[in-house]
């Protein structure tokens, strides 16, 4: 292998590939920018863990880092990706229950272990001018903040391959807002840095509904009274010999009983497996993986071990055994067998899907919401990716994710009990009261649903006795909301912006507007600084217009408008009056003009039908119209009553 010289002059055997290239290349505008943290997005397999050990070596070759694992088996393998870069010499120590070299330059510790406090207080907060916390999607949690919040480094680097968290909270504000390099797993495989994936949607003959679900995950022991029967282990070692053949596999449980009985199950039909769980002793363990490797077993069951970092190119295959109730997990699961291996063309997953909560989502992270644009509806119940991955649904689960989809989407037949027993169930697993966004995110329901019933998410709060976080009443003073912008202020240590008040204060931007007609005009009246100047010509916001949409490669919402924009949309509001206005003004087509009469939505509707052959989603049609749906919605107020008008079936 040919040498690469980093800075110090250092001959190394390993080279950056393009992807980790890519993130060193951010972090060296990041601090050029004078940011002490980033966050670097890359998908499992695409070697995240490499990044920091290169720029250590280039960066910070004398100074002390520390490497925050999330599992205890990831330790390991991080120490060797640091000697791959660093050399067999380099003084790497470990921190873990086992082990606590502390004073070694580079420091690789686990979070259970180092955020206890006898633990954390062995260290200065000071000893390391470098952190890195892996797996940063958990970093909301009060063991990360902990650990986060009590060290002082120089630069703070976060690596995820999963930017998103399934409470709903946003880890991109742990990191000042400044992210790096971002890869999605379309993109990792499009650039050959991952193998595509054949993934099969196989309907599961279990019936969930009797299961207890306590608002984000099954009950343990209700599953395995559910999942652990004959019927069902038959169908899964049948579909694995027809579909995977010889493959290496991963196969993922709901339990260790679940782990245990699978072995048992695939070794009486001949198939070589073994288990792994957190008490198989660390020898056992090592064994198991190399006899895995080796080629001596076939498939390694497990829990929840191998979700994260475990590097297991071998991987040919996947087995979902259990429900997907986190898009996190459902990703990382996949992750597990994307990895390039020698010989390797793709990895096979069989996922057993049955009418479980929130099943429909899996469908729309296959369709690129989270694994990246580029998959396109060919028939039902298959998809065409143009990056050489393949999805097959059976025809019961494409009925039931439809099922699931109009019951989120627009709740009909949901009664109003059923949207408070779901309100509190969200409430009871977040341990607060949920904002509309982390409903919509966590719940079977959608807010839609609640607002064709209760008009409004106030409202509705009202309605259950929940107080109202973003208020319109007229009992909040001036200096009530003054004194919460400086509250604001103070926390973030800089001016707050609207959006960041919005977000942050206990009060809403709206009882503000309604006081000062403004933000600026109330900045003004408290001596404040107006950050969006009122000089701001016509032709700035025109200008400003064609460059974010040069970024996007698309025309930009008024919301896409909002976040990439360096002005607000209030200032294209002040001065054309309505977005449309806007848009015409430009020369613009209009997405949602108030002109386009009943008509021409239902002959738009038969368009798509014609193109697609078939009747379209409410969802293929707002990808496919030159109209939206919400601009349906405005005029016949469900997408069922529209359906109904024109005598479509709903």
């Amino acid at each position: 292998m040919s040498k690469y010289q980093n800075s110090t002059g250092k001959e190394v055997e390993k080279r950056p590939n393009e992807l980790q290239l890519e993130s060193l290349i951010s972090l060296k505008e990041a601090r050029t920018l004078k940011q002490e943290k980033l966050l670097i997005v890359l998908p499992s397999g695409a070697g995240k863990t490499y990044v920091p050990a290169f720029d250590l070596q280039n960066n910070y070759p004398k100074e002390r880092l520390l490497f925050v694992t999330h599992r205890n088996e990831l330790v390991d393998q991080t120490v060797e990706y640091f000697k791959d870069i660093l050399g067999e010499k380099e003084d790497i120590g470990v921190f873990n229950a086992v082990t606590k070299e502390k004073d070694a330059r580079i420091v690789i510790a686990t979070i259970q272990t180092l955020s206890r406090m006898d633990n954390l207080y062995k260290f200065k907060s000071d000893d390391f001018k470098y952190l890195v916390i892996d797996e940063f999607h958990h970093a909301a949690a009060k063991t990360y903040q902990r650990v986060i919040n009590y060290f002082t480094p120089e630069f703070l680097l976060a690596l995820t391959a999963t930017p998103f968290r399934l409470d709903g909270r946003d880890i991109l504000e742990l990191c000042d807002n400044n992210i790096g390099q971002e890869v999605n797993l379309a993109e990792g495989i499009e650039r050959g840095f991952l193998v595509p994936f054949i993934y099969y949607g196989l309907w599961d003959d279990i019936d969930y509904s009797n299961i207890e679900w306590n608002g984000y995950k099954y009950t343990e022991k209700d599953l395995d009274k559910a999942l652990l029967i004959d019927k069902r282990d038959d169908a899964v070692i049948r579909q694995f010999k027809d579909k995977c053949g010889s493959r290496k596999a991963i196969g993922f449980c709901c339990s260790i009983k679940h782990v245990r009985r699978s072995v048992a199950k695939f070794t009486d039909a001949g198939i070589s497996c073994a288990g792994i769980v957190h008490r198989v002793e660390r020898e056992e363990r090592k064994r198991i993986i190399d006899d895995f490797k080796k080629g001596k077993i076939q498939i390694i069951f497990t829990r929840d071990i191998f979700n994260e970092g475990v590097d297991f190119p071998e991987v040919e295959a996947i087995l979902l055994l259990r429900p997907t109730e986190s898009r996190v997990v459902f990703l990382q699961q996949i992750g597990r067998g994307l990895r390039l291996s020698k010989g390797k063309e793709n990895v096979m997953v069989l996922d057993f899907i049955g009418n479980y909560h929130n099943a429909f989502k899996i469908r729309e992270l296959l369709e690129g919401k989270a694994a990246g644009k580029g998959i396109e509806r060919e028939k039902k119940p298959e998809y065409k990716y143009p990056l050489g991955c393949e999805v097959h649904f059976d025809k019961e689960v494409v009925d039931l994710i439809d099922r699931q989809e109009e019951l989120f989407y627009t709740g009909y037949r949901v009664t109003d009990q059923d949207l408070i027993d779901e309100y509190f169930g969200v409430k009871k697993e977040l341990g607060r009261q949920p904002t509309s966004t982390e409903f919509d995110e966590l719940s079977k329901y959608s807010t839609t649903a609640i607002r064709m019933r209760f008009k409004t998410w106030n409202a509705f709060l009202k309605s259950i006795g929940e107080p109202v976080l973003f208020t319109r009443t007229t009992n909040i003073q001036n200096q009530d909301l003054i004194d919460e912008y400086f509250r604001v202020k103070k926390e973030l240590g800089d001016q707050p912006t609207s959006i960041e008040f919005g977000k942050l204060s206990k009060y809403s931007v709206a009882p503000i507007s309604r006081r000062f007609k403004t933000w600026n005009e109330f900045l003004k009246s408290i001596g404040e600084s107006v950050l969006f100047n009122t000089n701001i010509q016509n032709q700035d916001l025109i200008d400003e217009y064609f460059r974010v949409k040069k970024e996007l490669g698309h025309q930009p919402t008024s919301i896409e408008f909002g976040k990439l924009s360096k002005h607000s949309t209030a200032s294209i509001i002040r001065r054309f009056k309505t977005w449309n206005e806007f848009l015409k003004s430009t020369g613009e087509p209009v997405l949602l003009d108030m002109n386009i009469q009943d008509q021409d939505l239902i002959d738009e509707y038969f368009r798509v039908k014609k193109e697609l052959g078939r009747q379209p989603t409410y969802r293929e049609l707002d990808k496919l119209s030159k109209y939206s749906v919400p601009t349906i919605r405005m005029r016949f107020k469900t997408w069922n009553a529209f359906l109904k008008s024109i005598g479509e079936k709903r």
